[in-house]
């Protein structure tokens, strides 16, 4: 065959996903493999390269339905070998550690990425966050389609606003708790106000945070608070708002996003912010100017004390993102 290759088929959200993507890319180049990618299965539930292309990398990609057009599946050898004929048949669970399990045979649908295989095709079918999407941002870069849609939605926004992301559906947020924490740097400000659920956006278009003026780029249906990306109702739309979404949030003056009730930060905050901080944003908008000073009136001080004191451990999450996108932008491209 002379070529080897590694399906990842990411499951979760969008960061979920980019995780599992750049674990996947980072095998591929240490192994000369090619990546493969089937992202129908959860998240975008539709073709990632519909959104962006890879750039300034040796790796070299492909979509399912171009390994299955160009490649008789039935006559490669695959790692785990219980999948062999079955790749697009197979039916899964959830297992440990977020890797996907064949139903049929109970095998877990990965590998051991610390070793090499002989095999021509290896599978990889899971989920799992954390802060390894931002290392995939460096190749990603909008296509022209996302670029055109970015472009028209976003120009719907003032030039100076700042920006609030709230997850709340499967992962919620004290919202009111981080609405009152942020009363004095919200006040008479512009304000994008970003959610998954459409139950909070809509109370938020009722009664948004006294003093500011909001502003709404996505129109989520109100009487749900179901979770997007396992949404059957995924489509080219919702994906589209989805990274209007992200871009907004990065290009935004300020940032402001909180720990969930489970005690951790939502992945797309995450994602948002490395990209707010990150060079990487203006391959779709610049920033405004940021280099002006936000100067806080003497008659907030009490009201500074308490969004300072309430927001230290988001602050110190913020700074390690930050370093942690310094360094990746100085590493070399691969």
């Amino acid at each position: 065959m002379g070529k080897k290759f590694l399906l990842c088929r990411p499951r979760g959200g969008l960061n979920d996903s980019l995780c599992q993507i750049q674990r996947c890319f980072e095998y591929c180049r240490k192994h000369q493999r090619v990546l493969v990618l089937d992202s129908h299965r959860s998240g975008l539930r539709d073709d990632l390269f519909r959104y962006f292309e890879v750039v300034d990398t040796v790796v070299e990609t492909m979509t399912w339905a171009e390994f299955s057009q160009s490649h008789n599946a039935d006559e490669v050898s695959i790692y785990p070998q219980q999948t062999q004929g079955r790749l697009d048949t197979y039916e899964t669970q959830l297992g440990e550690s977020g890797i996907y399990f064949d139903t049929q045979n109970s095998v877990s649908l990965s590998f051991d990425f610390g070793k090499s295989y002989s095999e021509d095709l290896l599978l990889h079918e899971a989920c799992g966050g954390g802060i390894n999407s931002v290392w995939l941002l460096k190749y990603l870069q909008p296509t022209p389609f996302l670029r055109q849609h970015l472009e028209t939605r976003l120009s719907a926004l003032p030039t100076s606003y700042r920006a609030v992301h709230i997850r709340n559906t499967d992962l919620e947020t004290d919202h009111n708790t981080l609405f009152h924490e942020l009363e004095f740097v919200l006040a008479n400000q512009n304000v994008l106000f970003c959610t998954d659920s459409g139950k909070l956006q809509a109370k938020l278009k009722d009664a948004p945070p006294k003093g500011t003026t909001p502003y709404f780029l996505t129109s989520l249906d109100h009487s749900s608070n179901d979770r997007l990306h396992e949404s059957e109702n995924t489509s080219i739309e919702s994906n589209l708002d989805m990274l209007t979404d992200l871009f907004a949030l990065a290009r935004a003056k300020k940032l402001y996003f909180t720990f969930t009730k489970a005690g951790y930060i939502s992945g797309f905050s995450g994602l948002a912010f490395a990209l707010h901080c990150s060079k990487l944003r203006n391959r779709v908008a610049p920033m405004e100017n940021l280099s002006a000073s936000n100067h806080i009136q003497t008659s907030h001080k009490s009201g500074a004390f308490r969004f300072l004191k309430a927001q230290a451990a988001i602050i110190a999450a913020k700074l390690a993102y930050r370093v942690l996108m310094g360094v990746h932008e100085s590493w070399p491209s691969r």
